[in-house]
């Protein structure tokens, strides 16, 4: 019996179900995204009310240079990344940034997050969106 064919990653995107093990970080090069009303907003800090929406599978957040730019002193550079992997499967992860990412209030390195997960960089706190 001729062994299953093995699903090129791009392809599994769409096929996501519940007891499929999710690997942030091993799935595709950045690209854009095709979810409308996928968006990140700040809810707390400098940038309060502001909504950036999510246009690439992994996109970074910090001060300088990144998709997501905010005005915090306590946000590094390059502070954190958001990983798009289908609607519904988020993560994010830490850019060993010097105050550290959390999520709920826990100190994360990459994790697995939510719409409506508090997502805090620095004093700025942000949460995903679905609309």
């Amino acid at each position: 019996m001729p062994e299953p064919k093995k699903p090129d990653k791009d392809s599994t995107l769409s096929k996501i179900t519940e007891n499929t093990t999710i690997i942030p970080g091993d799935g595709p090069q950045r690209h854009e995204l095709h979810i409308i009303g996928l968006a990140v907003a700040i809810i707390e800090g400098q940038n309060k009310g502001t909504e950036f929406p999510i246009t690439f599978n992994r996109m970074t957040i910090g001060r300088k240079n990144t998709d997501i730019i905010l005005d915090d002193p306590l946000i590094s550079r390059k502070h954190a990344e958001i990983e798009v992997l289908g609607r519904g499967y988020y993560f994010v992860k830490d850019l060993a940034s010097s105050n550290g990412t959390l999520v709920n209030g826990v100190l994360i390195t990459n994790q697995r997050v939510h719409p409506f997960d508090k997502i805090q960089v620095g004093g700025t706190v942000m949460t995903i969106i679905e609309k």
